[in-house]
């Protein structure tokens, strides 16, 4: 808990000093990201040793360190790609979703979208915009 005790207050620390307006807060921005990328790389070097120790601590869950535990198998992946009635139908479905996100567009530029064959009206899929964000590359 000395370790976390030390980032929590340091981390506490950088965002107050952002909230007073002493400290830059793309810089801090920066500097929490790279902490963020350290301790990510850190999990990942130590956590086949950490699953090791917790599984000596048995089935179910126990308090370790004021976290409770437990060791869980993590579901696997599917990869259907080498299907080919599968791969026939994502074909499909892709040439589909390109042609509703085209109509979607020229909609917003005021045509109405409608089906060649049968002159309806197509009912266009539904579309959330994104936010801003910040992407951060660090150089070495």
């Amino acid at each position: 808990m000395e370790l976390y005790n030390f980032i929590e207050g340091q981390i506490k620390k950088n965002v107050e000093n952002v909230n007073e307006g002493f400290a830059s807060p793309l810089y801090t921005f920066i500097e929490l990201k790279r902490i963020l990328k350290d301790v990510e790389q850190a999990i990942k070097e130590i956590q086949p040793e950490a699953l090791k120790e917790a599984e000596m601590h048995g089935k179910g869950e126990t308090m370790v360190a004021g976290a409770l535990i437990s060791v869980r198998a993590v579901g696997g992946r599917w990869n259907f790609k080498n299907v080919p009635e599968w791969a026939k139908q994502k074909s499909e479905i892709d040439r589909i979703e390109s042609k509703y996100k085209a109509l979607y567009k020229t909609k917003e530029l005021g045509t109405i979208p409608v089906d060649e064959e049968t002159g309806e009206i197509l009912e266009l899929p539904e579309y959330s915009h994104g936010t801003d964000a910040i992407f951060v590359k660090f150089l070495k």
